[in-house]
């Protein structure tokens, strides 16, 4: 049990990372695919829609608010997905 809270703490963590540093890549001024996301692409569009939260929190309370709610935002799918998929694979084996 100990085991798997600490896989979700640290998958979560790595999701929640990843999405800002991804955020950062598709969105920002000072990113060096700045000139490609000029022109609106399929990902940034998706990236845009999955985390409307962020967002939302970005015109509500400024950009530091954004990346707090997106770290949260992404670490709970992280955290909650990786409990998630070992209860799923633990519900097959049997208990004995």
């Amino acid at each position: 049990m100990m085991f798997r809270s600490t896989k979700a703490i640290i998958v979560g963590s790595i999701f929640a990372v990843s999405s800002i540093i991804l955020s950062w890549a598709l969105l920002a001024d000072s990113s060096p695919f700045h000139q490609d996301a000029l022109r609106p692409g399929v990902l940034r569009t998706v990236w845009q829609i999955l985390n409307i939260p962020a967002f939302a929190a970005l015109v509500i309370g400024g950009p530091v608010v954004a990346v707090i709610v997106l770290y949260i935002q992404w670490f709970l799918i992280g955290y909650l997905g990786v409990i998630g998929l070992s209860r799923i694979r633990n519900s097959g084996e049997s208990k004995i």
